[in-house]
């Protein structure tokens, strides 16, 4: 609930620092992002960020995006784990009707089957928007990244009513 609370506070700020510049927002695109001591491969592995998490991008190094997180926790990642949003893109993404993965793994898929192509892999409490089509116990949704695919819809659940569940109240029927 508190992470999910700064989440949402880091998502609304759009502050402009102290040295005049407008702060740099970037939404988690992978199933998870290893945040690691320094912006090198070989640097110890500190903590992950899951899959829809709003980060501040606060320092860079070549490929390297230095990030907090809404712990706030800060560390390295690779551009490649993160997209950067502009303060609109980052309010129309926030702004989105959301689900969030409930089930210890899964993936994506490019068509509402088992057979369809992964677009990727998914792992519990990753969020992803809702794009609002279903079809026989599929859902689509749009990642991070904008790309579009389908997922089980027994694995997912809204977003708002899981703030719900996580309190013992809400309506634990799938959507």
């Amino acid at each position: 609930m508190k992470r999910l609370a700064m989440i949402l506070a880091a998502a609304a700020l759009f502050i402009t620092a102290a040295h005049g510049q407008q702060k740099r927002w970037a939404v988690v695109k992978l199933s998870g992002i290893y945040m690691r001591i320094a912006p090198d491969y070989e640097s110890a592995l500190e903590t992950q960020e899951l899959m829809g998490t709003v980060v501040e991008i606060v320092g860079e190094k070549g490929y390297w995006r230095e990030i907090e997180s809404p712990q706030p926790y800060t560390a390295w990642c690779t551009e490649k784990g993160i997209i950067e949003m502009t303060p609109e893109e980052l309010k129309a993404y926030q702004d989105a009707p959301k689900c969030i993965f409930t089930e210890l793994y899964g993936h994506v898929y490019e068509k509402p089957s088992y057979e369809g192509q992964t677009i990727c892999d998914l792992v519990g409490g990753d969020i992803m928007r809702l794009e609002g089509k279903k079809a026989k116990g599929w859902t689509k949704v749009i990642l991070p990244s904008g790309e579009e695919g389908w997922v089980i819809t027994k694995s997912i659940k809204p977003h708002k009513d899981f703030r719900n569940i996580a309190k013992g109240e809400g309506n634990r029927e799938s959507i």
